[in-house]
């Protein structure tokens, strides 16, 4: 099955200590940016100064366009694909805790997905928003500025989410559809099978273990986890084995045997087949093109 068509948990790291990060991205690149459909237990916002693509939200498609706002709630599946030429963007997410640390009550419209197109004046939001979670992470703590804009951003998606809930049916929006909705309560039955797959490096674990997490049968896990991620258990696992130990080859001192038994594989030769059915492409090729791209940046 195409990797286009399957979906991925990702797991969000923030900076120690705090419950939210920003990042801005100002690139300019000869090749299109595609990100895999996928979905967190974070909350993210991403803003586009400059960019043109597009951004599926739960199977629904949207244009990236300057000034676009998207907005996404916990254990929403997106992905994003831009086109090649440059792109200027903040990428926010942060946990649930969040609201607590801000006093900002969580009503029912953060739970929904959210699409704008903002002016000019928005813009300084997070100009502003960006200028001080700098200060603050060189500080390694949230100034009092620091969290009246984080509040000041909440508060603003929230007026966005509520507008978007009493504008006119002929207007561009998006609402999940029963089928939608399921997807959603499904993926929250799975997510403590997710988290502790991610703790403990996607190691050997058993369908039936999996489903015993999950609190369900094997036979209706195993129906509940293809219909969310569009590929088997199985399939799944093996894949998240295989991305889960690429850092490992770049380092030329360990050897393919050796990177094979630590993704959980006894035969080189099976690791080899089902990497390349994976990647498109053997291990060493791999190893060589991560040695070409680090010699290329070390000459950049």
């Amino acid at each position: 099955m195409p990797l286009s068509n399957q979906i991925l948990y990702e797991n969000v790291r923030l900076p120690s200590g705090y419950s939210a990060g920003w990042q801005y991205y100002d690139l300019d690149i000869a090749s299109p940016l595609t990100v895999s459909p996928h979905f967190h237990s974070h909350y993210e916002i991403l803003f586009f100064e400059q960019a043109e693509g597009e951004i599926i939200i739960n199977s629904q498609p949207y244009s990236v366009c300057e000034n676009a706002l998207f907005y996404f709630p916990a254990l929403s599946i997106h992905s994003l694909s831009l086109n090649k030429g440059v792109k200027k963007f903040y990428l926010i997410q942060f946990e649930t805790r969040l609201f607590n640390e801000l006093n900002v009550p969580i009503s029912k419209v953060f739970h929904q997905d959210g699409v704008w197109h903002v002016d000019d004046q928005d813009l300084l939001l997070f100009h502003g928003l960006y200028g001080q979670w700098e200060k603050d992470v060189d500080n390694t703590h949230l100034t009092l500025k620091g969290l009246a804009l984080l509040k000041v951003l909440l508060l603003f998606i929230e007026e966005k989410l509520e507008w978007l809930g009493s504008e006119p049916l002929s207007l561009r929006k998006h609402w999940a559809s029963t089928t939608e909705a399921t997807s959603q309560r499904n993926v929250s039955r799975l997510l403590p099978l997710l988290k502790h797959m991610e703790a403990t490096h996607y190691g050997s674990i058993s369908l039936e273990e999996a489903a015993q997490i999950c609190g369900i049968s094997k036979f209706h896990f195993s129906r509940m986890f293809k219909s969310v991620f569009q590929q088997s258990f199985q399939d799944y696992m093996l894949r998240q084995r295989i991305l889960t130990i690429l850092p490992i080859l770049g380092n030329k001192d360990i050897s393919i045997a050796e990177v094979a038994y630590q993704a959980g594989f006894s035969d080189s030769s099976h690791f080899c087949k089902r990497f390349k059915l994976i990647m498109n492409q053997t291990p060493g090729e791999f190893r060589k093109l991560l040695k070409r791209n680090s010699e290329f940046s070390r000459q950049g």
